[in-house]
């Protein structure tokens, strides 16, 4: 039996997309790992407030592995994946809800260039402290080595691994603490669309360890010892170990600001540009960026209530 944990190191990078719905509940995912390697047919079975997904490939995939992974996946444990209607219902977890979207703007958004990084990859080759070595290095085009050339100077280091607090955590020259959570774009496309899902799991972990804004136990979970020589920067330059951050994060006064980041290029400045138009006509895309800002919203309000705050960065 396929369990959870290898249901979730199949999908987390996986692109999902809705390509096709219609009047009935049921519609078609453009599946794949950075590109389309085929479509999902999804077919939903709903009866007294429950519902049931199931997946069958449609049409000839052009690339059947990872088309073929992906419906292994869904069908393995079909309750991770969630669905949403333009009517405001939702399926998740087996269970059919509906709330209505308010259209509350989300107003602390950050929109970085993003040059020559390649959205839709999310962190360089190599398994563990091979993966920090390459991040940076000349021809890294990862979103890994974006946030490495955007976050501005100050200390950071990378905790992508085992046990980690967040993707990165930043100190800035003013003592502020940032805990930066980060995912690649689910494709790199100009004309990729809106996609509250592509948020979905950066913001859940960036409202889960936000309990790790307290400096001491944050000193704690960075000074384990086999995690010392992951990726650390000081003002853009490469340091040998954590020794130097560690220093900076317990040098911090007991007030100095913190805040969570939550970095996710699959959101384009230009895109949200045109559906925050007064009197941009209503569509699912706009339906969707509400969803989003309700979601970041709503994660921002749980960061707030602890003192800090929250930034979504998209690019541009």
């Amino acid at each position: 039996m396929t369990t959870h944990i290898a249901v979730a190191e199949v999908l987390e990078t996986a692109q999902l997309d809705v390509v096709q719905s219609g009047p009935s509940p049921d519609f078609v995912l453009a599946v794949g790992f950075g590109a389309t390697a085929g479509h999902l047919a999804v077919h939903v079975t709903d009866a007294d407030d429950t519902a049931s997904f199931t997946f069958g490939v449609q049409g000839t995939p052009s690339d059947n592995g990872p088309t073929v992974a992906i419906r292994n996946a869904l069908t393995a444990h079909p309750e991770v994946l969630s669905a949403y209607y333009g009517s405001g219902h939702t399926i998740a977890y087996g269970k059919i809800t509906r709330t209505s979207i308010r259209s509350v703007p989300f107003t602390n958004w950050d929109w970085w260039p993003v040059g020559i990084c390649d959205v839709s990859t999310e962190k360089p080759a190599g398994d563990g402290l091979a993966m920090h070595v390459n991040i940076g290095l000349p021809g890294d085009t990862s979103v890994f080595a974006w946030v490495v050339e955007k976050v501005g100077p100050g200390w950071l280091t990378c905790d992508d691994g085992s046990g980690e607090v967040a993707d990165f955590v930043h100190i800035a020259p003013d003592e502020t603490l940032t805990l930066l959570h980060v995912k690649g774009a689910h494709n790199d496309s100009l004309n990729r669309q809106v996609s509250a899902s592509a948020f979905e799991v950066v913001v859940g972990q960036a409202t889960k360890n936000v309990g790790f804004l307290d400096g001491g136990e944050l000193h704690t979970r960075l000074s384990v010892p086999g995690n010392l020589t992951r990726a650390t920067w000081k003002d853009g330059v490469r340091q040998t170990d954590r020794t130097g951050f560690l220093a900076a994060l317990q040098a911090r006064g007991g007030s100095s600001p913190f805040r969570v980041m939550v970095v996710q290029p699959h959101m384009m400045l230009a895109r949200y540009q045109t559906l925050q138009t007064p009197g941009v006509p209503a569509s699912e895309d706009l339906l969707r960026l509400q969803r989003l800002e309700t979601l970041l919203n709503s994660a921002r309000g749980s960061v707030v209530g602890l003192g800090g705050d929250l930034v979504a960065v998209g690019c541009c």
